[in-house]
């Protein structure tokens, strides 16, 4: 499911439909795809409930 919900947030990316991407996740598997949307100018929010959160998506 991680790579199915990354891989959906990269082509709407690519395709412009959004400005702001919020995630709902705490995994540090979204880490690539989190600073990949950032290299290509796009806000991410990162959304997580206390304490699911790896240190690496924090940023």
């Amino acid at each position: 499911m991680d790579v199915a919900l990354a891989t959906e947030m990269l082509v709407a990316a690519l395709r412009n439909a959004f400005d702001v991407a919020i995630l709902v996740s705490g995994d540090r598997d979204f880490v690539p795809a989190v600073e990949r949307l950032r290299t290509e100018g796009k806000r991410v929010e990162v959304a997580f409930f206390g304490g699911s959160v790896e240190n690496e998506v924090r940023v």
